[in-house]
């Protein structure tokens, strides 16, 4: 899923929220949420990734409480610098229950 995320190319992703089949715009979405951790998050932390608690505003009106987990260089591994990050779209949140990727865009405050 993260991959197709923040595939530079991919706008719309298909979802069965229902039937028929629909696509998403990505633009359009302010958090994708999945119940439990998610699997990436396992191989980030054998990988020795920081996870940063930090509270979210949304665009939509909602706060999000979590841990933001990325890699990042030494010289570049602040949060200031995964929210401004210049490809990825996603960013990872967990609460350790519920695993969310958050559109970057539509992040209006962090505080950390």
């Amino acid at each position: 899923l993260p991959d197709r995320l923040n595939h530079p190319s991919e706008r719309l992703l298909p979802c069965r929220l229902g039937r028929p089949e629909e696509l998403i715009h990505l633009a359009h979405v302010a958090m994708i949420e999945l119940a439990g951790e998610a699997p990436e998050i396992a191989r980030l932390n054998e990988l020795n990734a920081r996870q940063v608690p930090v509270e979210l505003d949304l665009v939509t009106g909602q706060t999000l409480r979590g841990e933001v987990v990325y890699l990042a260089p030494s010289q570049r591994s602040r949060v200031s610098d995964l929210l401004n990050h210049p490809t990825d779209k996603f960013l990872l949140m967990t609460t350790g229950e519920i695993s969310r990727y958050v559109h970057r865009d539509s992040v209006v405050r962090a505080r950390f």
